[in-house]
């Protein structure tokens, strides 16, 4: 499963926003045999807002990647080339870059993404969500 930019956010600030489904499978997540996946664009995406003073994290996003890579099952998606290419191949009427981004890593890994975003609900959507 991708976390999207929202979800990893309120995953690792302990939301209300999370929904109760969200909840239950980020919490079962460490004892499942299924991988969890962050797009390296989330941390582009939560930084901006970060520095514009529209999200104040309790700890800096730019120390996020070093965080996660500690848990052994999440893992970040960096593979940029392989993805911006694919990505530009996806056949989807949404143009956001970031949304783009995580729904091709979710394609590509053959996974749904937890997002409450609407777009990746839409019957149009390239991608499984789950929320």
């Amino acid at each position: 499963m991708v976390l999207d930019s929202h979800t990893l956010l309120w995953w690792l600030e302990q939301s209300d926003e999370l929904s109760p489904t969200a909840v239950r499978i980020l919490s079962e997540a460490p004892n499942g045999d299924a991988p969890f996946y962050v797009a390296a664009v989330s941390f582009w995406e939560l930084y901006r807002k970060e520095l514009r003073g529209t999200l104040r994290p309790r700890i800096s996003v730019r120390r996020w990647p070093d965080l996660l890579s500690r848990i052994d099952w999440l893992h970040l998606v960096d593979d940029s080339r392989g993805i911006w290419l694919a990505m530009t191949e996806l056949d989807w009427a949404h143009q956001d870059p970031a949304d783009r981004l995580i729904a091709t890593v979710a394609m590509r890994r053959g996974v749904p993404a937890l997002t409450r975003d609407r777009r990746f609900h839409a019957p149009d959507s390239p991608v499984t969500a789950v929320w």
